[in-house]
């Protein structure tokens, strides 16, 4: 492989929120012809990265996209899936367990699973999970959001069931157009819940991230 590349990443904030309605004049003003201008004038042999987060379910959206059979997210992403798209990697921070009912927002997050299905058909193709609210769900909701994940086949870094599955998969190594990426993944904390072994959670440790890396 010709680059390889170690990211520790830093996340900026995406929500699905009413904003995104109020912000559909502006958005709509940006052209297929000029997204179409600017793939002729990229190089073959570029990688187009789009880091997103947090994603995330406050108590208000869940009870938005409930419906009589379920949760429906069909539309939280309709203004930026086409930029989703357009990426070869999209990486998204996972700010929620998907603990499974009761479904809950804010201090301790367990969003629908079709939130994660929304995710997935929206384009996002690689997923963050170490984050101050990885633990909102103990260990139960820790290992069904992997186990999730795992279902859609999106690779993930952050937490683990246990040292076998973070000694395998991690670093993540993500391969497209030529480059090798390793992906990092750290929280500088859960919230005051400890891990439960023999989960493991990527906190923010030097030693560690120096070994990480080498």
């Amino acid at each position: 492989m010709r680059h390889t590349l170690f990211l520790i990443i830093m996340l900026l904030s995406l929500s699905c929120t009413s904003r995104s309605q109020a912000r559909r004049d502006s958005i709509n003003t940006t052209s297929a012809d000029s997204f179409s201008a600017i793939d002729s004038i990229i190089p073959a042999d570029t990688l187009r990265l789009l880091f997103v987060g947090d994603l995330m379910q406050h108590q208000g959206q869940i009870n938005a996209a409930r419906t009589a059979k379920g949760y429906d997210y069909s539309t939280c992403f309709e203004y930026v899936k086409e930029e989703i798209s357009r990426a070869n990697l999209a990486i998204a921070n996972l700010e929620v367990t998907l603990g499974g009912k009761p479904y809950k927002g804010y201090p301790a997050f367990s969003a629908p699973d079709e939130f994660l299905t929304a995710i997935h058909n929206a384009g996002f193709n690689v997923l963050v999970t170490a984050n101050n609210h990885s633990l909102d769900r103990g260990r139960p909701g820790l290992e069904r959001t992997i186990q999730l994940i795992d279902t859609l086949k999106i690779p993930h870094a952050g937490t683990y069931i246990n040292s076998e599955a973070r000694e395998k998969e991690y670093p993540l190594l993500l391969e497209k157009n030529g480059f090798r990426i390793a992906l990092l993944n750290y929280t500088y904390g859960t919230n005051g819940i400890p891990v439960t072994p023999p989960n493991i959670v990527n906190y923010i440790d030097t030693t560690i991230i120096a070994k990480d890396i080498e």
